[in-house]
């Protein structure tokens, strides 16, 4: 009876550890997938320099899908957050941007045949700020006019050398594409610059908008650390200066 009871119990012991065993391996892919979507973003040495309004707080993420004139039918959902300056304005951030690749065929014949990726990248996300701006001035009811002692000023800080890491998001489609891919920066120091967008209104009731950026320090090849790229990259940026119009 001794003997039939030890059996009994390590047979017990050993299905339960098997099922143990058993569900992690079933939950693992479930983890995987899940860790595909988290925030890839780091954060940036140059998130609260030069702001047009230290001291609050920054909003919640928030998220915003946007279309650009040059890429007819693709959707650009863009991450961003931002502080309320008001009456003057917001300090902004963009935190990343997500395209469908392939699937948009004007974005793909861009992007497939960029001379400079890291330059066709940068313009992308410099129209996104305006695409932002914009959207931001539409709501707001506190635009100042043109001439006044004051003006409305929508600013983003960021790095004044960056990295852009190509990021897969999610599984691949179910025939093998790639899918979703999200465009994260990283600096590759800590040196800072700031680009502004300056409105007023006319008397006519039209807008100005003056776009300018400031300078930063230092040299982009002499910065460090070097940032990695979060994991499901498929391909990334050399480091590129981050202060000029485009």
């Amino acid at each position: 009876m001794r003997f039939i009871f030890a059996l009994c119990v390590v047979a017990v012991t050993t299905f339960f550890i098997y099922s143990c065993a058993k569900d992690g391996a079933e939950k693992q892919p479930e983890s995987s997938v899940l860790d595909l979507q988290t925030e890839t973003r780091v954060a940036e040495p140059c998130e609260n320099a030069n702001l047009s309004c230290p001291g609050g707080s920054w909003s919640a993420n928030k998220l915003i899908n946007f279309s650009l004139p040059d890429y007819p039918g693709c959707t650009f959902q863009v991450r961003y957050r931002d502080k309320d300056c008001l009456p003057d304005g917001f300090d902004l951030q963009i935190l990343d941007w997500i395209v469908l690749w392939p699937g948009c065929p004007d974005w793909d014949d861009a992007i497939n045949n960029a001379p400079d990726i890291g330059l066709f990248l940068q313009k992308i996300e410099k129209l996104l700020m305006e695409v932002l701006v914009n959207n931001k001035i539409s709501t707001s009811t506190n635009i100042h006019p043109c001439g006044g002692i004051r003006t409305t000023m929508f600013g983003f800080s960021t790095g004044a050398c960056i990295k852009f890491c190509a990021i897969q998001v999610g599984d691949p489609t179910k025939s093998g594409e790639i899918g979703l891919i999200r465009y994260a920066k990283l600096p590759c120091g800590e040196a800072c610059c700031r680009t502004t967008f300056e409105v007023c209104r006319n008397p006519s009731g039209a807008l100005t908008i003056n776009q300018t950026w400031s300078q930063g320090t230092g040299n982009c090849n002499a910065q460090t650390p070097s940032l990695p790229c979060p994991i499901n990259t498929i391909f990334s940026t050399q480091c590129l200066p981050n202060c000029q119009g485009l």
